[in-house]
């Protein structure tokens, strides 16, 4: 690639922060960012976190959607729709991919994340990763040329941001590794499934739960904001 550097990336998960990247919205198509979970907002850790003036199109929590497929791909996932398909190709993705299944690319932090839409606040997952030199200017600029992925997957200095949607448990979720409950993200308003799964690699088994899927390595109370995801690795799985 024509300009390598050191690089941080940040996905989402877990409550909020407030990171503005002012975005035109034309209201009367959107869907509606859900305004009844409330997430703290930690400032101190939003510093030197803003984005660019960003890309929201009139759906942006169709945008995330998009996003939190990609996102899931990168992962090690292998459901791979037509909206990412685009995108699985790119060389740059698919070395964040390899290097995330081999461990050479290791999770630092989750964080807190809104995004700023126009008048609405969009909640993320917030991942930070330590990953070997990409350029990162060239493979965010290209995944927006291919994917609609608005302010959910960007690059600002050495930050590549890609910002999945959390979930909200609609029941409580058990004790028991592979434990669900019933939930619904929260932008999008789509149901969904919340995993109970261990945070170190542990072997799926033949049902292997798929990489992206919202998950908690402890139990949840009903109406609880989902911080991670499971990432996948071969047969192992783990929620980060």
């Amino acid at each position: 690639m024509p300009h390598l550097r050191r690089l941080v990336v940040t996905f989402a998960t877990l409550g909020t922060i407030a990171l503005l990247g002012g975005c035109a919205v034309d209201d009367s198509d959107d869907t509606t960012a859900k305004d009844d979970v409330n997430v703290d907002v930690d400032t101190d850790l939003v510093a030197d976190r803003s984005r660019p003036s960003a890309l929201c199109g009139k759906n942006p929590a169709a945008q995330q959607r998009t996003a939190s497929e990609l996102a899931a791909f990168v992962l090690g996932g292998d459901n791979i729709t037509s909206a990412i398909s685009p995108c699985t190709k790119l060389a740059c993705i698919l070395e964040l991919r390899s290097r995330l299944a081999s461990g050479e690319v290791t999770v630092n932090t989750s964080l807190p994340l809104e995004i700023q839409c126009g008048s609405k606040q969009f909640l993320g997952i917030h991942y930070e990763l330590t990953v070997p030199e990409i350029d990162l200017t060239t493979c965010a600029t290209t995944v927006q040329q291919y994917c609609d992925v608005g302010p959910f997957f960007a690059h600002r200095a050495k930050m590549l941001t890609m910002d999945p949607e959390p979930a909200t448990t609609k029941e409580r979720l058990g004790s028991s590794t592979g434990a669900t409950a019933a939930a619904v993200f929260v932008n999008s308003n789509e149901e969904t499934r919340v995993l109970k799964w261990p945070s170190a690699y542990t072997a799926g088994g033949t049902n292997a739960p798929a990489a992206g899927t919202p998950c908690s390595p402890t139990v949840l109370g009903e109406n609880v904001m989902t911080t991670k995801v499971i990432q996948a690795s071969g047969t192992l799985r783990r929620c980060i």
